[in-house]
């Protein structure tokens, strides 16, 4: 529930915002850094205006930025959803470095020596 107080400074922070915000300037207000934008909009939390192609630059409503900004429940599914998709891509990205490449064996596993 909002005070009285929190939508003045809301309305007030509107104010000095355009109407329309780049997806860049989103994720500053937001908290975020821009390459975390669009896994935002895949996980479906975070919705630009109009629909947009694929490629084509994305635009937020600025007051729906500046509310979602004062929402802990949402930072908190938000920050969850980022982390678990860096990690998850991260993960994916050095299980590739330790496949076999080529003829090539895998490096020994242990302090034993190879058997070959």
């Amino acid at each position: 529930m909002r005070t009285s107080a929190s939508c003045h400074s809301l309305e007030n922070s509107a104010l000095s915002l355009p109407a329309r915000l780049h997806a860049e300037e989103a994720a500053k207000h937001l908290g975020f850094q821009p390459h975390d934008i669009p896994v935002l909009i895949a996980k479906k939390l975070l919705k630009p205006l109009g629909s947009p192609a694929p490629n084509a630059p994305k635009y937020f409503a600025a007051v729906q930025i500046l509310e979602l900004a004062q929402d802990i429940q949402w930072l908190d599914r938000a920050t969850r959803a980022t982390v678990f998709h860096w990690k998850e891509k991260n993960a994916r990205k050095h299980n590739l470095g330790r496949r076999k490449i080529g003829n090539a064996p895998l490096p020994c596993q242990s302090n034993q020596e190879c058997s070959s």
